[in-house]
């Protein structure tokens, strides 16, 4: 509305970082790193539950199906890459291309 903040501006570049060296030269990227993701849209992402029946038995994995990285193509300190899987929708039908089967035992809570 019309409401004035009097409030500063945001940090922003205003030229090359190209001559700045060491902790300047890092100061500089995370500035310039973090005005334009502020000015990117919104990564895309929905997290989701995959269950599959294999010869009979279950299995179930949970996950984010990226669609668009967006501002993560940008600031490079946040990832969806951990937990990431295929994108797939209700219903689908796949033919896995790789079985693994890793052995293991469990542990009690720490």
């Amino acid at each position: 509305g019309g409401h004035d903040a009097r409030a500063p501006p945001p940090i922003h570049p205003l030229k090359s970082g190209a001559p700045l060296q060491g902790d300047e030269a890092r100061v500089y990227e995370l500035v310039t790193r973090r005005f334009l993701a502020c000015c990117a849209c919104d990564a895309l992402g929905f997290e989701t539950t995959v269950d599959i029946e294999m010869a009979g038995e279950q299995f179930s994995s949970r996950g984010l199906m990226v669609r668009e990285l967006n501002y993560l193509k940008v600031w490079k300190w946040e990832r969806w890459s951990a937990r990431k899987i295929p994108s797939y929708y209700l219903g689908e039908q796949f033919e896995p291309t790789a079985l693994h089967l890793h052995e293991g035992h469990t542990s009690p809570p720490s």
